[in-house]
């Protein structure tokens, strides 16, 4: 299932509001480590966990599997969140 947001759509972290929990495109130290849960791109996105896995699923955000679970490279992501271009 292809998604509706296109990432230029996404690309807005000067409109963003700040989340109550500190997650934030200027704000890439939220959590542990270098990978994020869906549940925390999610919440930076401000868009439905349906909708982030099926931006997951058709690749427009990059991540990996370990076992079951699914991770996002944080760094990246904010990244892409900022520009709307992933790093090389």
């Amino acid at each position: 299932m292809s998604s509706s947001l296109a990432p230029e759509r996404l690309v807005a972290s000067n409109v963003l509001p700040r989340d109550p929990e500190g997650i934030s495109p200027d704000n890439t130290t939220q959590g542990t480590g270098s990978l994020m849960t869906v549940e925390e791109a999610k919440k930076v996105l401000r868009i439905g966990l349906r909708q982030t896995y099926e931006l997951v699923k058709d690749g427009t955000i990059r991540s990996i599997r370990l076992g079951r679970s699914i991770r996002i490279p944080r760094r990246p992501f904010m990244t892409w969140v900022e520009t709307g271009h992933w790093p090389a």
